[in-house]
């Protein structure tokens, strides 16, 4: 039976190495040769000055005993993979990028995005044998002041961190789970906090007026109107073709994959937003065909609500808001809507609940008492 230690190598710059040490000697699968050390890329301060030094430690024997334990567990298994060193030395910055370029059109940019901030704060190559806990938070803390890339008078706006951070810490799971990473980092990892932001939305009586206001793009228009109705993506209405519109015992559903979530879901529609599709064509044919969001269509969009007389900043992705948003006002339950969206979970539709103000007023009323 293996035993294994964790051990102390002071450095000449005031620290000291942290190791494991095993007894007896374990092969490395990738050479064949006997090793009795894992130097660990973890460094404690020898003589701890202040606090800050104490609370430094305490965090870096946190994941060394972690460590340990798992290494524990392995040896158990007789499990030595973790001897190899090669997956150290590849680099996480080419890692990152392979995984962004995997990811579907809708989330694509934001890795891309993340990416470059990333190689703005490490550079173009940086090894696994380097990431650490302390470097994630400093990654952290460099994306909460960064400057936004679009112009260098303005900072990152906060919401884009926590989005961009949301993936690093995702890439960071994904390496420990392929053996690139001995610890799992990303479960001391804290996300960055955002704020919350107002979701624009159209009232019964603005949505109303916008179906007779005439716009310049029609098949926009029906598409902004479909979304308004039935809560779908843009870029599942983009995608949307005529076989996924069938009739069933009890109404017209559409069938379909969430092209954002890939779950299938079989959605009711209603008669108004069915009289949005025009006539039926081939199985195979878009619905709305020649739809496409562009800088162009964001103007026509803002164009026609304007003509409308809405001065909301509204994006296509506000029809969608209004959808559940006015679901809500009618007093649908909040589980039927979360189901409606796709959510997968309930508390991504529980922030639609804080833009009905008159409604938490009328709940503040609801219980009276005779003073």
């Amino acid at each position: 039976m293996v035993s294994v230690n964790l051990r102390k190598r002071a450095l000449a710059n005031g620290r000291e190495r942290l190791y494991l040490d095993f007894w007896p000697g374990i092969p490395n699968p990738a050479t064949g040769k006997t090793t009795r050390r894992e130097f660990l890329n973890l460094e404690l301060v020898k003589k701890p000055k202040n606090e800050l030094d104490k609370a430094f430690n305490r965090e870096v024997m946190l994941t060394a005993e972690t460590l340990l334990n798992q290494r524990k567990l392995q040896l158990a298994n007789q499990q030595y993979g973790f001897v190899d060193k090669s997956k150290q030395r590849a680099d996480f910055i080419a890692f990152f990028k392979e995984l962004g370029a995997k990811r579907q059109r809708s989330t694509a940019g934001i890795w891309t995005s993340a990416l470059k901030h990333l190689v703005d704060f490490a550079g173009e190559t940086y090894l696994f044998k380097d990431v650490n806990e302390v470097w994630c938070d400093d990654f952290k803390d460099y994306l909460k002041k960064a400057t936004s890339r679009r112009s260098s008078k303005h900072g990152l706006k906060i919401n884009s961190a926590v989005s961009y951070y949301g993936k690093f810490i995702a890439a960071i799971k994904q390496a420990h789970a392929k053996g690139f990473l001995q610890v799992d980092l990303a479960r001391n990892l804290t996300p960055i906090k955002g704020k919350d932001t107002h979701r624009q939305y159209l009232t019964h009586e603005e949505l109303q007026t916008a179906a007779r206001t005439p716009c310049s793009n029609e098949v926009l228009k029906r598409a902004g109107l479909f979304s308004a109705l039935t809560g779908l993506r843009f870029s599942d209405i983009q995608k949307l073709t005529w076989k996924e519109i069938e009739l069933s015992n009890d109404g017209w559903v559409i069938k379909f994959w969430h092209k954002k979530t890939t779950n299938a879901q079989t959605l009711p529609i209603s008669e108004d937003a069915l009289k949005l599709l025009g006539d039926r064509a081939k199985p195979g044919d878009h619905v709305f065909p020649g739809l496409k969001y562009s800088t162009n269509t964001s103007k026509q969009l803002r164009s026609w609500l304007r003509a409308a007389g809405i001065p909301k900043d509204c994006t296509f992705h506000s029809f969608r808001h209004t959808n559940a948003t006015l679901l809500l006002d009618e007093g649908v339950d909040l589980y039927v809507i979360s189901k409606l969206l796709g959510h997968k979970d309930i508390s991504s539709t529980s922030r639609y609940t804080q833009v009905l103000d008159h409604r938490r007023r009328e709940a503040a009323n609801k219980i009276k008492i005779n003073l």
